[in-house]
């Protein structure tokens, strides 16, 4: 049960399970369904802007995160079959009096679907690895700045490895706490990594810092609190738990990684 509850799309306002978001009557007619749980629409940011969504994520609102961790791919992943199967019906239809070309088409649908299914696995893929890239880079320009290092191509390396090893090692320890609790969810490492990942999107914010040279210690710290809270909102967005077990397992989490030194100072500046 637990492994077909992962499948499945989720409501953005109540998170509750949701077969499809969407029914579509033709191709481009589309009509948003309705949560039976909370009985609001169960994503509206399928009609949303990338933009608008991204302006939500810095706004921290769960409903987004929701929908970029649960119901994006699902969904990119279901309009892209639906346009196979419009194609395939569109060719059966034009080739009704030839049995022959019916075959070849049909063969040629299913093809079709499964080598989609695998460009959706890579799209996916590059998306965390365009974030991930994101993270390596302002992590190592921030860890750079804080240490002061030397304009040195070995340095900068070391510093990369090293914020892929921190980012892995968080993602780890909270793998492991919520093993140890019974009462919450068994969540795979990769569901957790990408959840910390996506969450650690303000990253990019450390361009500003790059080109506002102002009071960097400052800014360093209010970025790694925003950083952590959004955190905490993607963790509680997989676990669909109180806020407080999420609070507890991030803290606890930075608390021990830092207390074994693990985790570089950068995060011990406040």
């Amino acid at each position: 049960k637990k492994k077909k509850n992962i499948s499945l799309m989720k409501c953005v306002e109540c998170g509750h399970d949701i077969d499809a978001i969407y029914k579509e009557y033709s191709k481009g007619n589309i009509r948003l369904t309705h949560c039976t749980e909370c009985g609001n629409v169960a994503d509206k940011y399928v009609e949303y802007e990338m933009t608008l969504i991204v302006l939500d994520l810095i706004l921290l609102k769960t409903q987004v995160y929701r929908h970029v961790l649960h119901n994006k791919f699902l969904l990119d992943k279901q309009k892209e079959k639906n346009e196979i199967n419009h194609q395939k019906q569109q060719n059966i239809k034009k080739n009704n009096n030839n049995n022959e070309n019916n075959s070849i088409n049909i063969n040629i649908g299913e093809s079709d679907i499964n080598k989609h299914n695998q460009n959706k696995e890579f799209i996916l893929n590059t998306f965390y690895l365009r974030l991930l890239s994101m993270y390596i880079f302002f992590e190592t320009y921030s860890k750079w700045k804080e240490f002061n290092c030397d304009d040195n191509s070995f340095i900068v390396c070391l510093l990369s490895i090293l914020s892929i090893i921190e980012l892995i090692l968080i993602s780890g320890m909270i793998k492991v706490f919520l093993s140890l609790v019974k009462s919450l969810p068994n969540i795979s490492f990769k569901q957790i990594f990408c959840a910390i990942l996506l969450s650690n999107f303000a990253k990019g914010f450390v361009a500003v810092i790059m080109i506002w040279e102002y009071n960097e210690l400052l800014l360093f710290n209010l970025l790694t609190c925003f950083i952590f809270i959004s955190n905490i909102i993607a963790l509680n967005v997989l676990i669909r738990s109180r806020i407080y077990s999420s609070v507890i397992i991030v803290i606890t989490t930075f608390t021990y990684i830092c207390y074994k030194g693990f985790l570089l100072p950068h995060y011990l500046l406040l």
